[in-house]
């Protein structure tokens, strides 16, 4: 309760208003600066460089949001958006939040109306997505996630700077297997107005993160009041499976399952894991789990090796597919894995509404605990993080670009190939034996890049990294590694740079 006051204090903050900086804050924000300042050779550990991070971006990126302009009337307003039609519909918000309700929303058309219980909230996922020009990914994801998770339920916002719309691909999925699922554009869950088109990379950046956050607010509260319960935020180049490696109890022990071939194989992990005790699996609140990512690089799978794990008959190219073609990944342990991300039960988030969401790996502080490595090695289950070939990776005109995101940030991250996945492609065999051949090949039809797409690398000058200070938000051990690869491969290679 004491957190809820504090909140609403913090929120209703309008400029000009006199803020008291707390004495530990100054403190942080002190230390961090001596931290820029020195970068690594104070000899501070990562985790904590990485929680300075954390906690001075946080301040950094949400002031702008206090403002009565941009912050979006969170209240429940009993008004929706229908999945396919995308206008405004009135509905009453559910009596309880603990139940399952249904929810004009969540009805789906007359033709997949189905008799059994296989779309019920209490028995499967709901899943929050942004994506931009993700359509060569979408198919892949879908189809995993219908059946890894159990996803049912999703809700899409798309870029307005997309050029190609998912509401094909995301029918094909609506018809064929009755999935639920909505299209929010930016209208629907926050109020801003555009960037000029002359925006500098940081504005573009920083805009991105903002939306965001404001999505995966508003999409939680909405599965919230929907009566939902275990929502999944990752994106398209993001797989979750099983961990091979971990500190706590394993995958196999908790659920007796060695593969994902059978449906449904996280929520049966997630529901397990809940029963036991929680000092033993280590997992903190069982409300919430983070899963650590594993960065997979660029390295080929052989052919003949692709071709065992495609089912006999299914008409689709091994190379097409993220989750067969990727299969070297880096260490377990490494920083360039990242930080973890979140599978969230959003019927406890009721003492926590409005919703307050950092960033994508912090969804909510109450319920999730902290994403750094330390807390997240004990999961069962990871997040395979793609990287892609240069093609794919380049595909989309990305806000993050000369930044996070450049021709060398994927050189640097590409070669890596310490351990072999041995798990994640067996989930076709089991989709294709649950859905059947002649659905899952409509399903899949015309997944990964376009056919004849070929990226020329010497078009790469706005993909060149931009090494000035104010480029990297973040000055961590890896990006110093990263700077330092950027240089060498520069004094060897004529590349274009930008200022």
């Amino acid at each position: 309760h004491h957190h809820h006051n504090r909140r609403a204090m913090m929120v209703s903050l309008r400029p000009g208003q006199v803020v008291l900086i707390s004495f530990p804050l100054l403190i942080l924000t002190v230390l961090y600066s001596l931290k820029v300042s020195f970068g690594t050779s104070m000899g501070a550990t990562q985790d904590v460089l990485d929680s300075f991070n954390d906690g001075v971006n946080y301040l950094i990126t949400d002031i702008p949001s206090w403002n009565s302009t941009s912050t979006i009337i969170k209240e429940w307003t009993g008004i929706s958006t229908n999945a396919t039609s995308g206008q405004k519909i009135n509905s009453t918000p559910p009596t309880t939040s603990n139940q399952a309700t249904t929810h004009p929303d969540e009805l789906i058309s007359a033709q997949t109306v189905t008799t059994d219980n296989t779309n019920d909230p209490n028995q499967t996922f709901s899943a929050c997505l942004l994506v931009m020009d993700d359509n060569f990914r979408l198919r892949e994801w879908l189809a995993y996630n219908y059946h890894v998770l159990p996803l049912r339920h999703l809700l899409v916002a798309v870029d307005k700077r997309s050029k190609l719309s998912p509401t094909p691909i995301l029918d094909t999925f609506r018809q064929e297997l009755g999935m639920n699922i909505l299209e929010w554009k930016d209208e629907d869950y926050m109020t801003m107005a555009d960037l000029p088109s002359n925006a500098t990379a940081h504005a573009t950046r920083e805009r991105y993160l903002l939306r965001q956050r404001r999505f995966l607010e508003n999409c939680m509260e909405h599965y919230y009041h929907a009566g939902h319960h275990w929502t999944a935020c990752y994106d398209t180049d993001e797989a979750i499976t099983i961990s091979p490696e971990t500190n706590g109890v394993s995958y196999q022990e908790v659920t007796g399952r060695s593969s994902f071939e059978k449906p449904g194989a996280v929520l049966d992990y997630v529901r397990k894991v809940q029963a036991l005790d929680k000092n033993k699996t280590q997992l903190g609140e069982a409300n919430c789990m983070i899963v650590p990512r594993t960065l997979f690089g660029s390295k080929e799978t052989p052919h003949s090796v692709l071709n065992r794990a495609i089912p006999k008959g299914l008409n689709v190219d091994p190379f097409r597919l993220d989750t067969l073609r990727w299969r070297k990944h880096n260490k377990f342990d490494e920083k360039r894995n990242g930080l973890g991300k979140p599978l969230i039960d959003v019927s406890k988030m009721g003492p926590y509404l409005p919703a307050v969401v950092r960033n994508p790996h912090r969804v909510n502080d109450q319920l999730c605990g902290a994403p750094f490595h330390k807390q997240t090695k004990y999961s069962g289950l990871r997040i395979n993080h793609y990287l892609g070939s240069w093609e794919q990776y380049s595909f989309r005109d990305d806000s993050r670009k000369g930044a996070d995101r450049s021709r060398e940030a994927w050189e640097f991250r590409s070669n890596l190939q310490a351990t072999n996945d041995k798990l994640t492609h067996l989930w076709l065999k089991g989709f294709v034996a649950d859905v059947g051949l002649d659905k899952a090949n409509r399903l899949l039809n015309g997944t990964g890049i376009p056919k004849g797409y070929k990226k020329e690398t010497d078009d790469a000058s706005d993909w060149a990294v931009n090494t000035s200070a104010g480029a990297f938000v973040r000055k961590d051990d890896h990006h110093e590694k990263f700077l330092n690869f950027v240089k060498q491969r520069r004094n060897t290679t004529s590349v274009p740079t930008t200022s």
